[in-house]
C-alpha cells in the first residue's frame, strides 16, 4: 500500500468509529493517518508480509483469510466500514509480520495509520485501547 498524502476528516472519523469519543484522538489520527482509495479486488495485507498501516475503513469492505498447509484458501471475517483487522493489530503489537490476507470486495476508503505508531497510540488514548480490544473480542 502506498498512501497519498490526504488526511482523513475528523467528521468522517467520528461518523464511522463512534469508538473513537476522544477529541484528542480524533485529532491524532487526522494528523497521523492517511486517506486512501482502492479499487475492488486490490490485495492490501500479503501474509508473510510486513504490516506497515493499520486499516481503518471508512466505506466498502474487506475479506480477510489465511492459507491452510496445501494452500487453499481459509476465509476469516469481513471488515465493514467502522472496523479493523484485529489479526493485524495483534501482528503490530506482537511485533510480527502479517499471517493473513486482506482484499478489498468492492471499492474501499481506508484511513491508513503507520503501524510504528499503534504503541503510541495505546499508551496515549483510552478510546484507542477500548476499540483494539473490541476488535480482538469481535474476533477471537
Amino acid at each position: 500500500m502506498s498512501p497519498e498524502s490526504e488526511h482523513p476528516e475528523p467528521q468522517l472519523l467520528r461518523r464511522t468509529f463512534p469508538a473513537f469519543d476522544q477529541s484528542e484522538l480524533v485529532a491524532w489520527l487526522v494528523e497521523h493517518s492517511l486517506q486512501k482509495d482502492f479499487e475492488a479486488d486490490t490485495q492490501l495485507i500479503h501474509a508473510g508480509g510486513a504490516i506497515r498501516y493499520i486499516p481503518l475503513l471508512l466505506s466498502g469492505s474487506l475479506k480477510v483469510s489465511r492459507q491452510d498447509a496445501e494452500g487453499r484458501e481459509i476465509f476469516l471475517y469481513y471488515i465493514l466500514p467502522g472496523e479493523t483487522c484485529a489479526m493485524t493489530l495483534s501482528a503490530c503489537y506482537k511485533g510480527e509480520m502479517s499471517r493473513v490476507n486482506a482484499v478489498t470486495q468492492e471499492p474501499c476508503t481506508l484511513a491508513l495509520l503507520p503501524s510504528s505508531l499503534i504503541h503510541d497510540a495505546t499508551r496515549r488514548f483510552p478510546a484507542w485501547q477500548r476499540f483494539a480490544f473490541e476488535s480482538f473480542g469481535s474476533r477471537y
